[in-house]
């Protein structure tokens, strides 16, 4: 923790360590027996994000000022040894300082920063390898300055090699972080530069399950380790021209309805996105089953899986409404699908996250078009064969001279319990009323044809 800077609020002042690199947000203050007076550790976190701060390892207690644009937005005092505390207003960095050292601080108060000039440092550093929020969406839920990344993304952010960096210092790294993909990861960019994390996670899906969250991580630990760079807003143009004459290369298992999405740099109709077919078909078939149906459209026209997770999400937990309706991203107003809870929270698939309503609505202001409820959206699914959007004639034939499926809610637990809720409410759909052989049959076929290989 060599770098430092000088935090002023009011008449206090702090000789504040920077936590910047993926080790040092990992690290924080844990396992510390105290820290001097007019310290403290100032955590620089990627942009304006929620935070959760648990004090687990901590060995005396804190205060914790919550900063975002040179501005305090909170302060928590007092807080003891395993305790946690959630900032639910966005916030860029927090400083962590001895208990009441904090004291006569409050939200609204100017923060200055002056960094401790070192030879080979400059600040512009700790914000260039930071993931921005309007670009990923994560969440940092810091455990005594553990950041650790939650599924997200609907911006994506490109990347690229670090002039320099080569598969061995992957492999070196590997070995303290391990079970994070780092070498997947790094190949993936070293073979394909230019594409974002939820496409790096589809590449990788190829060979065996990933996680988005795995994903993020690695790309987080290698860009923070030096070893991969975010293009640079300056190039980003260049970029998003080429993505905009890119391909998407969609591919739908007939079977199941789920599709898949992968980017590729060159236009629809060129060699190199026929061979990239013919790389992916292969592994796809081994993997996910071998009715597969390949399509190539051109990048400005992206097919995403919003509306088929929000779907599964509803299903899964049968309780609130699927909404079908636009959301403003990248300039301009698109088409998306989102979940309202039962408990009055927004759930997001493209960023796997809850939002309160109000969150919701200042990210992505949100026009709604249609709701459906958990049995409205499983017939919609089983008489349209696709989890949206549905047309007007659609609802119409589907749903206003609809007649009620359903069996009994044990006989479907225990039928969701052995095939999954997704197939056994599509299957409650399709099947007539109060017809429980008819429905295992068909969970059992949806299952059958999903899990083929």
């Amino acid at each position: 923790m060599s770098r430092q800077a000088i935090v002023t609020i009011k008449d206090k002042q702090w000789q504040a360590y920077l936590a910047t690199t993926y080790a040092e947000l990992t690290t924080g203050l844990r396992g510390l027996p105290s820290i001097s007076p007019d310290t403290g550790m100032l955590f620089v976190l990627p942009e304006n994000q929620v935070v959760a701060v648990t004090t687990q390892g901590l060995l005396f207690p804190i205060d914790i000022v919550f900063i975002a644009n040179n501005t305090v937005i909170d302060v928590a005092s007092n807080i003891q040894p395993e305790y946690e505390v959630t900032e639910e207003t966005p916030c860029d960095m927090f400083l962590e300082v001895n208990d009441g050292d904090a004291q006569g601080i409050e939200s609204g108060d100017d923060v200055s920063i002056v960094i401790a000039q070192q030879s080979g440092f400059d600040w512009s550093s700790i914000t260039s390898f930071a993931i921005p929020l309007v670009l990923l969406g994560f969440v940092s839920g810091m455990v005594g300055g553990l950041a650790r990344l939650m599924i997200g993304g609907s911006d994506p952010r490109y990347y690229r090699l670090a002039p320099g960096a080569t598969g061995l210092d992957v492999v070196r790294l590997e070995k303290t972080s391990p079970k994070k993909r780092l070498y997947d990861v790094f190949s993936v960019i070293r073979e394909q530069s230019g594409l974002s994390a939820a496409e790096i996670q589809l590449w990788l899906e190829t060979e065996r399950p990933t996680e988005l969250q795995i994903v993020k991580e690695a790309l987080f630990i290698l860009e923070s380790e030096g070893l991969i760079e975010a293009i640079p807003e300056s190039e980003l143009r260049e970029i998003r021209e080429a993505v905009r004459h890119g391909s998407y290369i969609i591919v739908t298992n007939l079977d199941t309805g789920e599709t898949k999405q992968y980017y590729n740099v060159n236009p629809p109709d060129s060699p190199e996105v026929a061979s990239a077919i013919l790389f992916l078909k292969p592994l796809l078939e081994e993997r996910w089953g071998r009715n597969l149906r390949f399509e190539v459209k051109p990048a400005a026209e992206p097919k995403g899986t919003c509306y088929q997770d929000a779907w599964r999400f509803l299903i899964k937990e049968e309780e609130g409404h699927l909404v079908h309706g636009t959301v403003f991203s990248q300039g301009k107003r698109i088409k998306h699908a989102w979940v309202e809870t039962e408990t009055g929270y927004i759930w997001d698939p493209q960023t796997g996250k809850y939002y309160t309503t109000r969150g919701f609505n200042d990210a992505a202001a949100p026009e709604v078009e249609h709701r459906y409820n958990a049995e409205e959206a499983a017939i919609m699914a089983a008489r349209t064969n696709n989890f949206g959007p549905w047309t007007d004639e659609e609802r119409r034939q589907f749903l206003e001279k609809k007649t009620h499926h359903s069996i009994p809610s044990d006989e479907l637990k225990r039928i969701a319990d052995k095939y999954g809720w997704w197939a056994a409410k599509l299957a409650e759909a399709v099947c007539p009323h109060n017809d429980v052989a008819c429905t295992e049959r068909e969970a059992k076929r949806l299952t059958e044809a999903r899990l083929a290989r």
